[in-house]
């Protein structure tokens, strides 16, 4: 008998300015928001960095609450109010239906789905936000 292993991987992209989710197993919304504050509290621009989650070996469902708390910590995490792109990669049509539907109702996130992490790094990467320039007066 083999044992699924629950955890959130995460991994930085730099170059691309976004940061890698993988949900593997059970994951609750509450530890995504753990998973979530450390590794953007790592950042030295956090507002540069979109999200990508892959959630195809994720086996629970999150909740609209679950997408709300996240789009809630958002401009926390950022030190701004700034839209986030979320791309979310799953060949789940109710996964799918859900994740449009919720992201188009939350603030400051424009959430989208694909089949490939391909596809949704190259939507993440058509606009990466700009660096902010640091003003003197």
């Amino acid at each position: 008998m083999t044992s699924r292993r629950n955890a959130i991987s995460v991994e930085i992209h730099p170059e691309s300015h976004f940061v890698l989710f993988k949900l593997q197993g059970v994951v609750y919304g509450k530890e995504m928001l753990e998973a979530t504050e450390r590794a953007y509290a790592s950042l030295t621009e956090p507002w540069r960095y979109n999200r990508l989650l892959d959630i195809r070996q994720f086996i629970n469902v999150l909740q609209f609450e679950d997408y709300a708390a996240l789009a809630e910590q958002w401009p926390k995490l950022a030190g701004r109010v700034q839209r986030l792109k979320v791309a979310i990669v799953t060949d789940d049509p109710v996964r799918i239906a859900r994740a449009d539907t919720y992201g188009r109702v939350l603030p400051n996130i424009e959430a989208r789905t694909f089949g490939t992490m391909e596809e949704a790094e190259a939507w993440l990467g058509e606009a990466v936000p700009a660096k902010v320039k640091a003003s003197h007066g």
